[in-house]
C-alpha cells in the first residue's frame, strides 16, 4: 500500500517538474530576476515546511549563475535535522502575473528525527535518505534588491524508525521469573511529499 502511495506521489512530483521544464522552455525571455542582485553569491534565510511542519535557518551558495548548494537545518516544529542539496536553476524565466520566476531542480540528502510517545514512553524516531525537489525562485526587490524567496515541492522516499525496548518475563522450570530485554522497531508515519517556502537575503 505504501509503495503504491509513493509511486503516486513520485508521479505527481514528476508531473510538476515536467511542467516547470515545459514552462521554462516555452518562455522566450532570458533570466531577469537575477538582474536585481548580480552579485548574488552567498545567502542566508529561513525555511518553512508546511506538510511535515518544521522551520529553521538555511544558507545557500551559488558556485556559478545556475549551479548552487543549499544547507537547511530544521530546528523548530515536528521534525529536527538537516538537509543538504545541490541545485540547478534554469537560465530562462517563467512569467506569472507580470512577475519573473526562475525554475530550478534539486537533489540531495536529508536526515531528520522526531520525538513522540509510544507505549507510555518517549521514543525518538530517525530517518535519512535522498530527497528531490523542484520549485521557483522570485525576487522581493520591492522590499530589498537582494531579497528573494522560493516555493518548492519536495519528495523524500524514506521512513522514520525508532527502537523501543521492553522487558519480557520468562519463567524457568521451577517457576522462577526473570526478565529479558527485547528491542522492537517501530515506524512513524511521515509524508514523503512536502511543500516548502523560504526567504533568502544575498550578500
Amino acid at each position: 500500500m505504501r509503495q503504491r502511495r509513493e509511486v503516486c506521489v513520485l508521479f505527481k512530483v514528476a508531473i510538476v517538474c515536467g511542467l516547470i521544464l515545459v514552462s521554462s522552455s516555452a518562455s522566450a525571455q532570458i533570466n531577469v530576476p537575477l538582474e536585481a542582485g548580480k552579485a548574488r553569491k552567498f545567502g542566508i534565510g529561513g525555511d518553512l515546511s508546511a506538510v511535515n511542519f518544521s522551520m529553521g535557518p538555511m544558507v545557500k551558495y551559488w558556485v556559478t549563475d545556475n549551479i548552487g548548494t543549499q544547507l537547511t537545518y530544521s530546528a523548530i516544529g515536528g521534525l529536527t535535522g538537516y538537509s543538504l542539496k545541490g541545485i540547478y536553476e534554469f537560465a530562462r524565466e517563467i512569467n506569472l502575473a507580470g512577475e519573473g520566476f526562475n525554475p530550478y531542480l534539486g537533489i540531495g540528502y536529508t536526515s531528520v528525527s522526531k520525538k513522540d510517545n509510544y507505549g507510555g514512553s518517549s521514543l525518538t524516531y530517525k530517518g535519512s535518505g535522498p530527497s528531490f525537489s523542484g520549485g521557483l525562485e522570485g525576487s522581493l526587490k520591492q522590499l530589498h534588491p537582494n531579497l528573494y524567496y522560493t516555493a518548492e515541492l519536495a519528495y523524500s522516499p524514506f521512513d522514520l524508525e525508532g527502537k523501543y525496548k521492553t522487558q519480557v518475563p520468562v519463567w524457568d522450570y521451577w517457576g522462577n521469573v526473570s526478565y529479558e530485554q527485547h528491542e522492537e522497531t517501530v515506524k512513524e508515519d511521515l509524508s514523503s511529499f512536502g511543500v516548502g517556502i523560504s526567504v533568502i537575503y544575498y550578500f
